[in-house]
C-alpha cells in the first residue's frame, strides 16, 4: 500500500479524505466520477515487481 501511496499521491489524498469523512452525506454514485482513474499499467507493473522480489 505504501508503494501505491508514493506512486499516486493525488489519488490517495482523495481516498484518505473519503475514508475520514464521517458525515455520510456524500453520494458515492455521484462522487465516484470525481475520483481520478487508476493507471492500470502502473498497477500491473507494481504487481509484477512485487512478484519478482519474492
Amino acid at each position: 500500500m505504501k508503494e501505491l501511496r508514493h506512486s499516486d499521491p493525488e489519488f490517495h489524498a482523495i481516498l484518505d479524505k473519503i475514508l475520514q469523512d464521517k458525515s455520510s452525506k456524500g453520494d458515492y454514485t455521484i462522487d465516484r466520477h470525481k475520483l481520478p482513474e487508476p493507471d492500470i499499467k502502473a498497477i500491473l507493473k507494481e504487481v509484477q515487481q512485487a512478484r519478482e522480489q519474492k
